[in-house]
This record gives structure tokens, sequence and C-alpha cells, in this order.
């Protein structure tokens, strides 16, 4: 069975901010069209969870909903796409 749609690839960027938190940005390039999407970021104080992260139903699922959205905003460069990412949005884990 062929595949159809388009194909992204993941980037996952960890951020580091002044106050001691960090960012966990789940960023997509659009293969075919070029472009990137960061429809998902979570924020984090415990810097041990870096080497306990197991994948989220839920983020996933989240992701891949904004993924198929035909309104989602798609940047030029991957930078562009997490600073103008909502933090206030991010989810805190």
């Amino acid at each position: 069975m062929p595949l159809t749609g388009p194909s992204f690839r993941e980037t996952r960027v960890w951020r580091a901010a002044d106050d001691g938190h960090f960012y966990i940005f789940e960023c997509f390039e659009r293969l075919s069209e070029g472009g990137f999407i960061c429809p998902y970021a979570s924020v984090h104080r415990n810097w041990n969870f870096m080497s306990q992260h197991i994948e989220d139903v839920q983020l996933r699922h989240k992701v891949f909903t904004e993924l198929s959205n035909p309104h989602a905003k798609v940047y030029t460069t991957l930078e562009e796409a997490i600073d103008n990412f909502d933090l206030s949005q991010a989810y805190a884990g």
C-alpha cells in the first residue's frame, strides 16, 4: 500500500532559560514543500528528565493533529518556528 500525504522530518530542540527551566520544542520540517512547524513544546525544571524522557501518546496526537491542519503557520527556518512558539502553551512536565 503506497503512503500518501506530506512527509516531515522531526527535530527535537532543547533550549535552556536563564531561570533554570529548559524547554523541549517538537519541530517538523516539511520535506516536499519546505519550511518548519513548531506545534508543541514542554517546559521542565528537573534536568534529570533528559535521561528519563519517554514518548508521550498525548503529545504525538497533538503534534500530528497540528501538522495535518492546513492553516498551521509554517516558518522558513527552525529558529523562526521556535521563536514564534507561544511559551504559555508549553506543557509543564
